[in-house]
């Protein structure tokens, strides 16, 4: 039986995980011309680790987008995932791939922390090449169809593993669809059956918060588990010109997102040797400046033939 004082504590524990979760969860995504992404996001009852980032690359044509899923629950996830946020915003500024991308966060978690993170990461541009590098996460679909990657092994798990990269090309009138593990997991409460990969697969061409709905209501009476995030991605026509104030509101977004990013990096931190207590304590201190600054008003939430490509990019350190 717990006491009084552990019910608090852990009501505590759970608050502060909440805040830097809701901190780190883009409210609005930054435009991408020739890109659209739509989002939807249902945070368990227990704070999970779902994360998501729309990251425009230098030049404002191109864009990283990256799911994931951290292991475990409660703010030592909230902190995993803030430490993966922030170094996905550095790392974009200097990465060109998402198997670099990968392998670079690889080395960064590796015994830095407890657990382990899926991460599903795509490059795509506005003439709709598309390059994906998978650690360990559900695969894509793509108009209903799942795109096979290589899945290979979850970031933070060892430095010996390699990432690949699958290519292909997305038509004008064709969407990709991402999820996290909590869209196949969620479960009925009087079956305990899966809402599983066929049922995700044969909804993935629907709206994103139609897909996560979808899943939420299938577990319906029973404790939603896990967190819930599903993105869709799909082309939109881009305008043949530009006039000076277009091309100074892209330049403005791009070094909004530069400053999103350097900002990000001062609350990357090692949780790997913090006790709870410490943990609580650096969750509140990154919540306080992130609203000291501003920051969750900078924070973007809702964006926008298969080949295997023989570029392999090791989590080895140089």
């Amino acid at each position: 039986m717990r006491t009084t004082r552990e019910r608090a504590e852990i009501a505590g524990e759970i608050a502060a995980a909440r805040s830097v979760q809701q901190v780190l969860i883009p409210d609005f995504l930054p435009q991408v011309p020739g890109i659209t992404v739509e989002s939807a996001y249902l945070p368990a009852q227990e704070v999970g680790g779902d994360f998501f980032q729309v990251l425009p690359i230098a030049g404002g044509s191109d864009a990283f987008i990256v799911i994931g899923d951290v292991s475990g629950k409660g703010l030592k996830a909230a902190m995993t995932v803030s430490l993966i946020v922030g170094t996905l915003r550095a790392y974009a500024e200097s990465h060109t791939s998402p198997a670099e991308l990968l392998a670079g966060m690889n080395r960064l978690l590796h015994g830095r922390t407890a657990g382990f993170a899926t991460c599903l990461a795509l490059k795509i541009t506005a003439a709709g090449e598309v390059a994906i590098a998978n650690a360990g996460h559900p695969n894509p679909y793509l108009d209903g169809v799942e795109i096979q990657t290589d899945s290979n092994l979850p970031l933070g798990i060892t430095l010996d593993v390699e990432y690949t990269e699958t290519h292909l090309h997305i038509d004008p009138t064709q969407s990709f669809t991402l999820v996290t593990d909590g869209v196949v997991e969620a479960t009925a409460a009087s079956t305990k059956e899966l809402f599983g990969f066929d049922r995700t697969q044969a909804i993935s061409r629907h709206a994103a918060n139609a897909i996560a709905e979808a899943a939420r209501a299938f577990g319906l009476g029973a404790p939603q588990a896990d967190d819930i995030t599903v993105l869709t991605i799909a082309r939109t026509p881009i305008s043949v010109s530009y006039t000076h104030l277009d091309v100074y509101k892209r330049q403005h977004l791009a070094d909004d997102a530069r400053h999103k990013r350097r900002l990000s990096v001062l609350f990357v931190v090692n949780i790997g040797d913090l006790d709870d207590a410490e943990v609580l304590e650096r969750g509140r201190e990154i919540v306080d400046r992130n609203r000291a600054s501003h920051y969750a008003d900078l924070v973007p939430r809702n964006l926008a033939g298969v080949e295997r490509h023989p570029r392999r990019h090791s989590a080895r350190p140089e």
